[in-house]
């Protein structure tokens, strides 16, 4: 059986599309533990700011700021291995959301 050139190109970019998961979980890992639990509860669980700052007993500030520090670590280190950083958003809410 031969595949068409368009059920390819749809398996080659599942296989891209793979990687890069891969890729952010594995970046994710390597986060500053409390970055790391807020970014997990976050896209993984879907909870509010408001929601991690009080299972974690700490200000909602504190959770915006580990949030977007850790959204950054992750888009500084996609964009050293020439990713686009735009890409992480997009990862990070298809890889959780499943």
């Amino acid at each position: 059986m031969h595949l068409s050139k368009e059920d390819d190109k749809e398996f080659e970019l599942q296989i891209i599309y793979a990687e890069l998961i891969d890729l952010v979980k594995q970046e994710i890992e390597i986060l500053p533990p409390l970055a790391k639990k807020i970014i997990k509860m976050s896209y993984q669980n879907g909870l509010k700011t408001e929601e991690i700052a009080e299972k974690l007993k700490m200000p909602a500030q504190n959770v915006r700021n580990n949030k977007s520090r850790a959204i950054e670590i992750l888009r500084i280190a996609l964009k050293k291995k020439n990713i686009s950083p735009h890409i992480l958003l997009i990862v990070l809410n298809y890889l959780f959301l499943q």
